[in-house]
C-alpha cells in the first residue's frame, strides 16, 4: 500500500467526528472495509459506484482504493443505458448502486456494502493497476471516457489547493457541488481529509437564502461556488456571514461580478480558480482580494511547478492553453479516445486563453465543442454521437440556439421511421436532463451539414 493512501486510510478512523452531513445512515468505514475486501475481485477492478453527497461516498471511494480497486464514482442517477455503456467502454469489473437488478446489468448480485448494493458483471477482468482511480469525464471530454489518475497525484493536487487558499484545521468547509465531480472530490474531499479541516457536506437544490442559512448555521469559513452560483447570491441581494475565503471556478467570471463581491462585507478572501480533470483538476489561482483591478478578468498564474505555454497564439495573443503538471492524469480511456499529453509533454487542454508578461492567464473561450447552457457544461458532440446510437439515425448535430437552449438535427435514414416522442425517449434515458434538447427538426440527408 503506498503512502498516499495509507494517509487516507488512517485519517477514516477519526473522520466522522469533523464531518457532517445530512445523508449520514451509514455504516462506521470498518464494516465497509471489510465488505469489500471479501470480494472475490482481482486488484486493479473498476469498480462503478453510484452515491449521492455524503459522508457514505467517501467511505466507498477510500475502502475501493485501500482494497487495490479502482473507484469510478458517478452520479446515483446515471440511467441504466449509460451503465451498460460505461461497463463497456471503461472495462468495468463491478457497479455498487441502489435499487438495481442484476439481471439488468447481466450480473450477479452478491451483497450489500454499506447502503448500497454491490453487482459483480459476468467475465469481468481488470483492465487498470492497483492505486489507479477514473475520473469521468463524459461532460466536457467526450462520450463515456475517463482520466485515469494516481491517487498519490491527486492526493499532491489537494494539497496545492490547501497551500494556495491557506486552509487548515482550524477551517469549517461547505461542499455544495457533487462528490463525483473532480473538483469537489479532489480540491474539497481529500483536501478536508489532509488539512484536517470541518467537512460540512450538503447538495442540490441551491438557493441563495439557503446557502446564507448553511453558512451561519455552520459557521463555514470556506466556501466554494460557480460563476451561475455567484450571479444568483449577487441578485438576490441576501446577506451572508461572513467567511474567511470564497473561492469560484468552473468557469470565468466577469470582471464587474469580481468588483462587487470583492465590495462585499461577508467575503474576506476572494480567489478566482482555474482547472479541468486531466489536470488532476486544480491549474492556476487569482488572489483577487490582493491583486489590481484589471487582472479580474484572469485566472492568475499557475502553481508552483506548473508550466504553461499559449499554443500558436493568433494575432491578438490567443491560442490553446498547454500545461505541464505533476499531477497530470496518467491517460485517457474510452471510446474514441486520444492521448491528452502530446509528444512535447504538455497537456493540451483545449481553453483557449491569453497569457500576459507577468504570467496571468485570462480564459478567451473553449475550443473544440465545449458549450454552457444553464450554467452546466455540456459537450455538443457528445449529444451528437448519442442521437446517432439510434438505429434509424443517420446524422445528428447538437448546437446552441440564440436563446440559449439546445438544437438537434436529425437525418433518418430512407428505409427507418422515427417519432418524436420515441427519440426523446431514447435520448432520456442517456442524457442528464440539462444535455436534453429542446427542439429537434429532423433535415433531409442532402441538406445535412455536419
Amino acid at each position: 500500500m503506498t503512502i498516499g493512501i495509507s494517509k487516507l486510510l488512517d485519517a477514516m478512523t477519526e473522520l466522522s467526528s469533523r464531518v457532517t452531513c445530512s445523508n449520514s445512515n451509514c455504516q462506521d468505514f470498518s464494516q465497509i472495509y471489510e465488505d469489500y475486501a471479501k470480494l472475490e475481485l482481482e486488484p486493479g477492478s473498476a469498480i462503478l459506484f453510484l452515491a449521492g453527497n455524503s459522508l457514505e461516498f467517501i467511505y466507498h471511494w477510500v475502502a475501493i482504493v485501500a482494497n487495490q480497486y479502482v473507484p469510478v464514482p458517478a452520479s446515483p442517477a446515471l440511467k441504466s443505458a449509460r451503465i451498460k455503456d460505461l461497463q463497456r467502454s471503461l472495462s468495468l469489473s463491478a457497479v455498487v448502486c441502489s435499487r438495481a437488478s442484476a439481471s439488468l446489468f447481466e450480473g450477479e448480485q452478491t451483497k450489500t456494502i454499506g447502503s448500497l448494493e454491490f453487482i459483480k458483471f459476468v467475465d469481468a477482468h481488470p483492465a487498470y493497476s492497483a492505486g489507479e482511480v477514473l475520473i469521468l469525464t463524459s461532460g466536457t471530454s467526450g462520450l463515456h471516457t475517463a482520466c485515469v489518475h494516481k491517487v498519490e497525484s491527486l492526493i499532491e493536487n489537494a494539497r496545492m489547493h490547501n497551500e494556495a487558499l491557506g486552509i487548515t484545521s482550524s477551517d469549517r468547509q461547505l461542499l455544495l457541488l457533487p462528490m463525483y465531480y473532480s473538483f469537489a472530490m479532489v480540491a474539497q474531499t481529500i483536501g478536508s481529509i489532509l488539512s484536517g479541516c470541518h467537512l460540512v457536506i450538503e447538495g442540490p437544490p441551491f438557493t441563495a437564502g439557503r446557502y446564507a442559512k448553511k453558512i451561519e448555521q455552520y459557521a463555514i469559513s470556506v466556501s466554494a461556488v460557480t460563476p451561475t452560483l455567484v450571479r444568483e447570491i449577487l441578485s438576490s441581494g441576501v446577506e451572508i456571514a461572513p467567511l474567511r475565503v470564497l473561492s469560484v471556478g468552473g468557469d470565468q467570471l466577469g470582471a464587474d461580478d469580481v468588483a462587487k463581491l470583492l465590495a462585499k462585507p461577508y467575503v474576506n478572501e476572494l480567489y478566482l480558480t482555474y482547472g479541468l480533470t486531466e489536470a488532476g483538476p486544480r491549474v492556476a489561482t487569482l488572489a483577487a482580494h490582493r491583486s489590481d483591478a484589471k487582472l479580474y478578468d484572469s485566472v492568475g498564474t499557475t502553481f508552483p511547478g506548473i508550466e504553461s505555454v499559449i499554443n500558436d497564439p493568433d494575432q491578438h495573443g490567443v491560442g490553446e492553453l498547454y500545461i505541464k503538471t505533476p499531477t497530470a492524469l496518467v491517460r485517457k480511456v474510452g471510446d474514441g479516445t486520444l492521448p491528452a499529453i502530446g509528444s512535447h509533454g504538455y497537456l493540451e487542454t483545449g481553453d483557449l486563453f491569453t497569457k500576459d508578461e507577468d504570467g496571468n492567464l485570462r480564459h478567451v473561450g473553449r475550443k473544440r465543442d465545449f458549450v454552457l447552457v444553464n450554467g452546466e457544461k455540456v459537450n455538443t458532440k457528445s449529444i451528437s454521437q448519442i442521437a446517432e446510437k439510434h438505429p434509424a439515425i443517420k446524422f445528428a448535430k447538437t448546437s446552441v440556439s440564440e436563446d440559449g437552449s439546445l438544437h438537434l438535427e436529425i437525418s433518418v435514414r430512407t428505409d427507418q421511421h422515427i417519432e418524436d416522442a420515441e427519440l426523446g425517449g431514447f435520448l432520456s434515458q442517456r442524457l442528464q436532463r440539462f444535455e436534453m434538447p429542446s427542439k429537434i427538426v429532423k433535415v433531409e440527408a442532402n441538406e445535412f451539414q455536419k
